[in-house]
């Protein structure tokens, strides 16, 4: 009796997404002829069982942990055969740490910068702050900034310093 019934044949598998984080699922998809049962096997050994109405033509989800190809086992009463898919990538999302980050002094007009910076660094580095109020000295307007640093038009305007002969000759008149 068990001449006329041909050995289980897989005919298409597809899994998809062939790279997945850890702990996700993955769907396996395929196509058979002549199977009474289907089994699927994750690469980490996690078999999940196809009901009898999905075997010829049917999917299953199954959740990887490790990388490696998964296996489909098709069984009938002529015997059973054994298919892997391509390999499955797995890999760990990095995680998120939480990191504490110390609370800012305020900041008031009649705190000089440097006395700010210097209460900043200490609260990063974990420097006990100082006890009692902070003295902080009077505002000078004399030692404000009073222009800007830089002579902006000088800048881009002045001729450049190295040497005419190394320039391009038709670049040599805006300066000339």
């Amino acid at each position: 009796m068990t001449d006329d019934i041909p050995a289980p044949v897989l005919d298409a598998v597809l899994v998809t997404p062939t790279t997945a984080p850890a702990g996700e699922q993955v769907t396996v998809r395929w196509q058979t002829r002549y199977a009474d049962t289907v089994e699927v096997t994750g690469p980490d050994g996690t078999t999940v069982g196809v009901p009898p109405a999905r075997v010829d033509d049917g999917s299953a989800r199954i959740v990887v942990t490790r990388p490696g190809p998964i296996t489909l086992h098709l069984r009938n009463a002529a015997g059973t055969s054994r298919h892997t898919t391509r390999w499955v990538h797995v890999f760990e999302l990095p995680r998120m740490w939480a990191v504490p980050v110390p609370a800012a002094p305020p900041l008031t007009s009649g705190r000089a910068l440097s006395d700010v910076a210097d209460l900043i660094s200490g609260a990063w580095t974990g420097a006990p702050a100082p006890a009692g109020p902070i003295p902080v000295p009077p505002f000078d307007p004399s030692t404000a900034l009073t222009s800007f640093p830089y002579d902006v038009g000088r800048w881009f305007f002045r001729r450049p310093t190295f040497s005419r002969s190394r320039i391009k000759k038709w670049w040599r008149s805006p300066w000339a």
